[in-house]
């Protein structure tokens, strides 16, 4: 649901529940979720950048990959998330 319809409350679910098998999707929207037509201070991107930040250390792997790749937005909102996980 959350990579089709990009639903909200998916996505804040998932990192509200902060299960580390969603990290692949987390990944998957990280580099996918974060292009289009979204805008880049949109709720969604909001919610992605929390979502992430609450696996902590576990989510950076994920968000390195996205640093190393230098594809904007998906840079922009993987500093995000380091800012927020601290």
């Amino acid at each position: 649901m959350v990579l089709r319809e990009q639903y909200l409350p998916a996505l804040w679910a998932l990192g509200e529940i902060a299960d580390q098998r969603a990290l692949p999707v987390l990944d998957n929207l990280l580099e996918h979720g974060g292009t289009g037509n979204i805008a880049q201070d949109s709720p969604w991107h909001g919610t992605l950048v929390r979502a992430l930040a609450r696996y902590g250390d576990a989510v950076l792997p994920i968000l390195e990959k996205s640093l190393a790749a230098k594809k904007y937005p998906a840079a922009s909102l993987a500093i995000r998330a380091l800012g927020l996980i601290g």
